[in-house]
């Protein structure tokens, strides 16, 4: 909850009040993809996928305001944070990974992409694209491992 503390106050002025909640809701919709394709029948709890996401997002506003996020201390953040995600057991590698690229792409949408093409709407739109494709992704992964 620090972290999100720490990272709300990072990305927050920047993006504003919507954008951030965009970000946030689409890196946990991704998470939660990712931990359903990597092992759809574990119980996971927790929101640390939409954390990993927002380090992504992070990572992208940084790398667009043309700041190393090496430098900055996110990325080495990021990098200790996924090897704890790999040498500890029941840690959802798949939550963190999948909440990682979803926040990532999410956050390319709604600051490189929206600088490029200069319409807030398109980036919006792509989110709901990505938001739809982890949900489907989710149900996918969760049906076949039902079957």
């Amino acid at each position: 909850m620090y972290l999100l503390y720490v990272l709300g106050q990072l990305l927050e002025p920047g993006l504003g009040h919507v954008r951030f909640a965009i970000l946030y809701f689409v890196s946990l919709l991704a998470g939660s993809c990712g931990a359903l394709i990597l092992d759809p029948n574990v119980v996971t709890v927790g929101a640390s996928g939409a954390i990993f996401g927002l380090m992504g997002g992070g990572v992208v506003a940084l790398h667009a305001r043309g700041i190393d996020p090496m430098a900055s201390g996110l990325g080495p953040l990021i990098l200790l944070n996924l090897g704890l995600s790999f040498l500890i057991s029941g840690i959802s590698i798949g939550g963190h990974v999948g909440g990682l690229i979803g926040g990532a792409a999410c956050g390319w949408l709604l600051v490189e992409f929206r600088e490029r093409t200069r319409s807030p709407w398109l980036s919006y739109l792509g989110c709901a694209v990505l938001a739809v494709a982890a949900v489907a992704g989710g149900l996918a992964a969760a049906n076949a491992g039902l079957n």
